[in-house]
């Protein structure tokens, strides 16, 4: 009987761990749509937009967290269930097209869900 007692204690700490790890993991992945458009409010097609963990490293261009390039056809970059977290300190992110920085109307987002949507337009 005390074999058995055990047995199913472990079981059951078992599955809680294995419940609690799973409960984490997916409250932490964190979509990001990011999209990108000119002047006109036309869709940008090959832009590089990456993201930055804090705003010195957005200053520095260093230590980009992802990147990705928009599509042609939407204009936007999607980061699905990436490395960015909730939290209440901003994201900031960097647009280059054909090899330059562009000055954007937004440069930084907040999540506060697991999705995250921007638009910026570049000047």
């Amino acid at each position: 009987m005390r074999i058995s007692q055990v047995i199913l204690f472990v079981l059951c700490f078992i599955f809680a761990t294995q419940f609690a790890h799973a409960q984490t993991n997916s409250a932490a992945l964190i979509d990001v749509r990011i999209s990108v458009v000119d002047a006109n409010g036309a869709k940008v097609g090959g832009a590089v937009v990456s993201v930055y963990d804090t705003q010195d490293d957005y200053n520095n261009d260093s230590n980009p967290l992802i990147s990705g390039t928009t599509s042609s056809r939407r204009g936007r970059v999607e980061f699905v269930g990436s490395i960015i977290k909730q939290r209440t300190n901003p994201y900031y992110f960097r647009v280059t097209l054909n090899g330059q920085n562009q000055s954007c109307s937004v440069n930084s987002f907040t999540v506060t869900s697991t999705l995250v949507e921007v638009s910026t337009a570049i000047q």
